[in-house]
């Protein structure tokens, strides 16, 4: 699956001092889904992605560790939003 970044997803990982292109080596890797998705990564980030076409998703933000609930944190699975 083809994945994108929205700019908005780009400078929020600035910001965030997350580096982009390890954040797409592991989204490149996520299963295939239908609408939306919250990506909870083996860091401890959070991507969200939307389905744009069959093969290909976009980033539309990306949340820090240190700005996310410890609670609900569970590394590089899919939870549906």
């Amino acid at each position: 699956m083809k994945i994108k970044f929205s700019e908005h997803a780009v400078k929020r990982c600035k910001q965030q001092g997350i580096c982009i292109n390890k954040m797409k080596k592991e989204l490149n890797g996520i299963p295939y889904f239908i609408e939306k998705i919250r990506w909870l990564s083996t860091d401890g980030h959070v991507a969200v992605l939307y389905k744009e076409k069959k093969n290909r998703a976009r980033v539309a933000t990306v949340i820090g560790l240190h700005k996310y609930d410890p609670r609900t944190r569970h590394k590089g699975r899919i939870v549906t939003i």
